[in-house]
């Protein structure tokens, strides 16, 4: 599915219709939308726990980072408690390219 198609259906839901969010029912169509863009579009973050795992059992931030670089050939962005914030598309994606790390989009296939 393409995520021009994952975009249509989620603005067809009733959560993006005028008053379907009226009450208190806004938080779970929130939730639900959110989970379906995840779901459709892959980009769920790495908690903690998958980035121990993924790169080797590092548990520093630091660490964590410096080895996306170096393996992933990219420098990821770092949360709030220092971890790197990576999507599982990022790793299903695999190395780069490139002689040297990319530092600007690729406006080619952005679109």
């Amino acid at each position: 599915m393409t995520q021009q198609s994952a975009l249509s259906r989620i603005l067809e839901t009733s959560a993006f219709i005028p008053g379907a969010l009226d009450g208190n029912n806004w938080g779970e169509e929130a939730r639900r939308v959110i989970e379906t863009t995840r779901r459709e579009w892959n980009m769920s973050i790495l908690t903690n726990e998958d980035l121990k795992q993924l790169t080797g059992g590092l548990v520093q931030g630091a660490a964590q980072c410096r080895w996306i670089a170096r393996e992933l050939g990219f420098k990821p962005p770092v949360k709030v408690d220092g971890h790197p914030s990576i999507t599982w598309d990022q790793v299903n994606r695999g190395r780069s390219t490139g002689d040297k790390p990319r530092t600007e989009p690729r406006w080619s296939v952005a679109a």
